[in-house]
């Protein structure tokens, strides 16, 4: 089922494999979606061939000063070519 909420942190979801909808956008391996506190979305995976994605939550009040670092100020997704970097940092976090 879909899920929709307002969202109490700010996250950063990436998708590793599989597809689904973000606020009804098609997003699939290698997008990522931010949620950030306070917004409502909706996001949920596709029927035929669903997602496997991390997520990473961030509670300081800089997360939109690190989305501008990053050139991200304003985008609710987008795409990381070099996605086997974050499966592997998230492999190495799952391991200590």
């Amino acid at each position: 089922p879909p899920i929709r909420m307002i969202y109490p942190q700010n996250t950063i979801h990436y998708i590793v494999g599989g597809k689904g909808y973000f606020n009804g956008v098609l997003l699939s391996e290698g997008d990522a979606f931010i949620t950030k506190r306070n917004q409502y979305a909706e996001y949920y995976p596709d029927f035929s061939e669903p997602w496997e994605y991390y997520w990473v939550r961030f509670n300081d009040d800089g997360f939109d000063n690190f989305l501008t670092e990053c050139n991200l100020s304003g985008c609710t997704y987008f795409h990381f070519d070099e996605f086997y970097r974050i499966k592997y940092f998230y492999l190495i976090i799952l391991h200590l």
